[in-house]
């Protein structure tokens, strides 16, 4: 294995915010396996969408966290004495989808919730929609193989420039890493 995704948050992390005993003890097999293994860290974006009046409120939690998320990739990095070990924010994806739905920008996206081709979610415990998921993925490109997005090609499915999406998802939410 090269490397090694894993994704917030465990219920442990939750109480105290600066470790996660599960993602260490991965970590160590996996460098036991292959001492050159890589991991990056995911942070999703909060359930529930609906519970959310708009995006301010649904990212509030989880971008109040970020600075925790990376100070626990620090952590593991630490413990494995040097590691690749990166966090990264795919949850940035799905609030400037859904901040983007809330202004009316989305052509084709006529719900919050519904269509998995019409709508940012599929269910209440907010699953992506298929808009979500390319946008994601192009998040998950630059974190695991440095793809920056608007290196990606050009998908015409959409009447959105989703490699724009994606590039405004990450510069918004650099600075919220520094707390």
């Amino acid at each position: 294995i090269d490397i090694v995704v894993m994704v917030c948050c465990s219920p442990e992390w939750m109480a105290d915010g600066t470790t996660d005993s599960a993602m260490f003890d991965i970590a160590d097999y996996a460098i036991a396996q292959n001492p050159t293994t890589a991991f990056r860290i995911g942070m999703p974006w909060e359930d529930f969408p609906a519970d959310h009046t708009n995006t301010a409120a649904h990212r509030l939690r989880t971008d109040a966290a970020l600075p925790a998320w990376r100070a626990l990739a620090e952590n593991l990095d630490d413990h494995l004495g040097g590691a690749d070990v990166e966090p990264f924010y795919h949850g940035a994806a799905i609030y400037e989808l859904r901040a983007m739905f809330e202004r009316g920008e989305l052509p084709g996206v006529d719900n919050l919730i519904g269509s998995r081709r019409t709508s940012v979610f599929i269910d209440n415990k907010g699953h992506a929609g298929t808009l979500a998921m390319e946008v994601g993925t192009l998040i998950w490109l630059d974190s695991l193989f440095g793809i920056a997005p608007m290196d990606a090609p050009p998908n015409p499915s959409y009447d959105v420039d989703i490699r724009t999406i994606a590039a405004t998802a990450l510069d918004n939410s650099a600075d919220l890493w520094t707390g």
